[in-house]
């Protein structure tokens, strides 16, 4: 599997007020700022938290799960449109060096991911670094990612907005797009909220 499925995190304006957080079933493995932006991923796999860090508002909502990635298995067919996509069972810090952190992600029938987290001076970046085993693997997404964010998004480089506050999903290579067949679409409208979402397939099958 081409190991360079990587986007990038970041914010790209300012923020608002209160604070939401997911049910306190899980606990962080990972916790850092970047400019603004806090980021936090659960034991589940989960992004947890996307906080402005000067007001406390966590934009990540509670009305659908914020998988880090979730992958979907090679099936031996062309097409593999209807398998469905694995969401991560545990979520465990794998490798911590200075600014970048390795989670690893352990799905069922064996199957793991590690993705190295990067903090920048602004923003983070997210790389699928080896997936396992990789023959088995034909498909990986970022997201979706669920906010509670209902200004106006920027839909085809993966932007959900408030009044004050931007977050961005942006790919970072060529095989790493927006979902769907037409691969236009890197954030939308959902109910009660926006979200971001990225894709990325392995060409080899």
């Amino acid at each position: 599997m081409c190991p360079n499925y990587k986007p990038v995190l970041c914010v790209l304006a300012t923020a608002f007020v209160t604070t939401t957080t997911l049910p306190a079933s899980a606990a962080d493995i990972f916790s850092a700022t970047a400019g603004r932006l806090k980021l936090a991923i659960d034991d589940h796999g989960r992004i947890s938290a996307l906080t402005d860090t000067e007001t406390g508002k966590n934009h990540i909502s509670k009305r659908g799960d914020s998988w880090l990635l979730r992958i979907q298995k090679w099936n031996g067919k062309v097409n593999p449109a209807n398998e469905p996509l694995l969401q991560p069972e545990s979520a465990t810090t794998a490798i911590k060096s200075g600014d970048s952190t390795v989670i690893r992600l352990k799905y069922q029938d064996g199957l793991t991911a590690d993705v190295l987290i990067t903090k920048k001076k602004e923003y983070f970046t997210l790389e699928l670094k080896t997936a396992s085993p990789a023959s088995d693997i034909s498909r990986v997404n970022w997201g979706p990612y669920y906010t509670d964010m209902r200004e106006e998004v920027g839909k085809y480089i993966g932007i959900n907005r408030s009044k004050d506050f931007s977050i961005g999903l942006i790919s970072l290579e060529m095989n790493t797009d927006a979902p769907g067949w037409d691969h236009n679409i890197a954030a939308r409208y959902d109910r009660g909220g926006s979200l971001m979402e990225l894709e990325a397939y392995d060409r080899s099958h």
